[in-house]
């Protein structure tokens, strides 16, 4: 029987009371990893004369690919934390204070939304999130990706395997042909689209 996936660590309490307490600006409870650099074009491309480089490579590629997804998402999920802590207080604050809100400004629900959204802290760390969450998705992508290379370098042992480029058929430089297959696909959408919009103009 499998073992049952780890949760992420939530944000103890020493760490709510260091927020609560910052006055003005938000502590940064977790340091944003340096974004490693990464080739995608590179890394998906395969070159079909070297598939055995290729496959003592794609596993390492996988697992490159799902740590830095799974170190982006948990970033991501600190974030929204930031956030919603955040907000809470300063809910708690315009509360407490209306006048932080404007002078003879009540603390009506309404009020109190729109001065914890329009506050410059609030929009700071609703966009550091969007970011974050933006990183997680893309590298989420980046290891679908792989997973479709690997399928992609097996159907390409197998064609090998039958000798799909053995004579007497005319020898190919894959490579070259892979990158013809994708102008004329991309030379086809094109076309596609200007004869939509074509017929819309009529």
């Amino acid at each position: 029987m499998s073992e049952r996936p780890r949760r992420s660590r939530p944000v103890s309490t020493e760490e709510r009371k260091d927020l609560t307490e910052n006055k003005g600006r938000l502590p940064d409870l977790i340091q944003e990893p340096k974004q490693p650099v990464f080739n995608y074009e590179e890394e998906l491309s395969i070159d079909p004369n070297f598939l055995d480089a290729e496959w003592l490579n794609i596993a390492v590629t996988i697992m490159k690919y799902s740590a830095e997804s799974a170190r982006a998402k948990k970033y991501a999920a600190f974030k929204d934390e930031v956030v919603k802590t955040l907000r809470s207080q300063l809910i708690q604050k315009a509360n407490n204070d209306p006048s932080v809100m404007g002078k003879d400004v009540k603390a009506t629900a309404p009020n109190v939304e729109a001065y914890y959204r329009t506050h410059h802290d609030y929009i700071k760390a609703k966009e550091e999130w969007i970011d974050a969450v933006y990183q997680s998705d893309l590298m989420s992508n980046a290891v679908f990706a792989f997973q479709a290379k690997k399928g992609a370098l097996e159907n390409l042992v197998r064609l090998q395997g039958i000798g799909y480029n053995s004579e007497p058929q005319t020898p190919r430089d894959l490579p070259e042909a892979a990158q013809r297959f994708r102008e004329l696909k991309e030379q086809n959408v094109e076309k596609q689209i200007r004869n939509r919009m074509n017929r819309k103009e009529e």
